[in-house]
């Protein structure tokens, strides 16, 4: 990763949602509801006009119902509650179908 990128704000809020939905497809609720709240954070900070960015591959509004769903499941993980294991979104259903 070049240094512009690492800094750049939508490949920052692109790699945390990759790493959010990576880490949920594993079961590691609690990393990936960090990593999800990062790129929560990271489009609360930027201006719309910067949410238009074709660069950006999520949906800015899909991502705070994810971070919730991501945070009662992180809660139960712990438990052998079927809920606690599986996928909670697929990257399909919050990228944006441009075209």
């Amino acid at each position: 990763m070049s240094d512009e990128s690492a800094t750049n704000p939508i490949d920052q809020i692109n790699a945390a949602m990759g790493d959010a939905i990576s880490a949920q497809e594993a079961g590691n609720f609690a990393v990936a509801e960090r990593r999800a709240r990062t790129a929560w954070m990271l489009i609360a900070s930027l201006p719309d006009s910067e949410l238009r960015d074709e660069r950006l591959r999520w949906k800015p509004e899909s991502i705070e119902p994810i971070v919730k769903e991501l945070a009662k499941r992180a809660q139960v993980s712990g438990s052998s509650s079927d809920q606690s294991h599986g996928a909670v979104f697929r990257q399909v259903d919050i990228e944006y179908q441009r075209g």
